[in-house]
């Protein structure tokens, strides 16, 4: 059949199928219409945007890029000609469209395996048979609900059809690669929007459970053993604060989130700030807790930003450092109200700003000690000491604990991935980091045209 004459055969049919439709719709009164009516009326929705599509993909418009698109893939790819390839709209209703294949070798059977792909559906934001609509919907309504399972019944109920499982967890996975491909190439849509502002940044570490298989046997029905091993995904939060040390609510923060390390996070971080502008905000908090990873990169992240000292606050989370002070009054063996009233005058200090006397005061109480706890707790205060300066932080109106951070771990860590049996691969963790982030921090539709512009980057996706 001719690519041409196949393509306009589907489009009359498609014609066919809306010109049935409306005649049945145009059979009822207004005032007598029923359920299955309303879901007549979505179909052909759905089939004029299915004939909408057709004639976009026959269109000359996209032949430049298309061509563009082949070329950017790392290995020769040729047109081998026009397949009929099933769409599904977001109503759920399957179309079937016709458009050019691209792959290494026009005799397929020599490459067996090896996956081509189609450009124009590419351009258009179609991936995985299914239009844009629907694959971040899909991915919304996984990253929302508490499981994969909850998604499909959600979308079951809302728009009357069901995805598999598997389906569902390719569709995410593939979604968030794609915009972590366009990550990787500079492609975030974001502007300077914290320049001139008070920007608080902030990181802390989770955990939650890996799956790997064990090599050598398997089950007696046929499954492969597995381990499950505790990873810490380490977040990031920046975001801007008002006079008041209150978060401003106008602006959405960023969260992102990875398994990847130490390292690979402080790069994350410092290439959102950038994108951002903070090197040119009015001032700039670094707060975390007294985890060892974050505070031995800190400097090189000042470094990287290019900006003064004077103008990057560091800061240990006030409520850690207490923590830290009641873990000496416990090694102490005082009795309760020794213990509360000790701890209290040595916060009213912090906060006052009497660091001096603070610090003598743990080295008197810590003085000659054999008790190993007490040594460690004596050198966390010297090392963090520069970094308690809270009336100074206070009265520049920024904030004095890292809650924002510890809130971002557990909405989006620990209230999703976390938890009895639960249990991930590690691409899929990965995956649901990124998405679970931009979605508790406000930015789904960010993430969603990263998506659409990692979509392009074959030679990232494609492989």
């Amino acid at each position: 059949m001719d690519n041409i004459s196949s393509s306009d055969t589907i489009i009359s049919n498609l014609k066919s199928s809306v010109e049935s439709i409306i005649f049945e719709l145009e059979q009822i009164k207004s005032s007598s219409i029923t359920i299955r009516d309303a879901e007549a009326l979505e179909k052909l929705a759905d089939l004029i945007a299915a004939i909408k599509l057709q004639e976009a993909l026959n269109s000359n418009e996209l032949e430049e890029s298309e061509k563009n698109l082949a070329k950017s893939y790392p290995k020769k790819m040729k047109n081998t000609g026009h397949r009929a390839v099933t769409i599904r709209m977001l109503g759920g209703t399957a179309v079937t469209i016709v458009t050019a294949y691209y792959h290494q070798k026009s005799d397929l059977k020599k490459l067996k395996g090896r996956k081509g792909f189609y450009p124009r559906l590419l351009l258009l934001g179609i991936h995985d048979r299914c239009t844009p609509a629907l694959c971040s919907r899909a991915s919304l309504f996984a990253t929302a609900a508490c499981s994969l399972e909850e998604a499909q019944r959600l979308m079951n109920t809302l728009y009357g059809f069901c995805l598999d499982i598997k389906t569902i967890r390719m569709i995410c996975r593939r979604f968030a690669m794609r915009a972590r491909a366009a990550f990787k190439a500079g492609e975030i849509p974001l502007e300077a929007e914290f320049k001139g502002r008070q920007v608080v940044i902030s990181m802390d570490g989770g955990r939650l459970r890996i799956r790997k298989n064990k090599k050598g046997h398997k089950t007696k029905k046929n499954r492969s053993r597995y381990r499950t091993d505790w990873r810490e995904p380490k977040l990031i939060i920046v975001y801007v604060v008002g006079s008041d040390g209150q978060k401003d609510r106008k602006i959405s923060p960023i969260m992102d989130a990875s398994l990847d390390g130490p390292d690979a996070i402080f790069g994350m971080l410092l290439y959102y700030l950038k994108k951002l502008g903070v090197e040119a905000a009015d001032k700039l908090l670094f707060i975390s807790d007294g985890a060892k990873w974050i505070w031995e990169r800190v400097a090189i992240l000042i470094a990287g930003l290019g900006i003064q000292a004077t103008q990057f606050l560091m800061a240990l989370d006030f409520y850690h450092a207490v923590e830290h002070l009641t873990s000496i009054a416990t090694q102490k063996k005082w009795k309760k109200k020794k213990a509360n009233k000790w701890v209290n005058k040595q916060r009213k200090r912090l906060l006052k700003g009497k660091l001096d006397i603070f610090m003598k005061e743990i080295e008197a109480v810590c003085k000659g000690t054999k008790s190993k706890i007490l040594r460690r707790e004596r050198t966390f205060f010297k090392n963090h000491l520069p970094h308690m300066r809270y009336e100074e932080i206070k009265n520049g109106g920024l904030p004095i604990g890292s809650g924002a951070v510890e809130s971002g771990i557990r909405r989006v860590v620990n209230m999703r991935l976390k938890g009895p049996g639960i249990f991930w691969q590690e691409e899929m963790a990965d995956a649901m980091l990124l998405m679970r982030s931009y979605y508790k921090a406000g930015r789904w539709n960010m993430l969603k045209d990263m998506a659409f512009t990692g979509g392009l980057n074959v030679s990232e996706c494609y492989l």
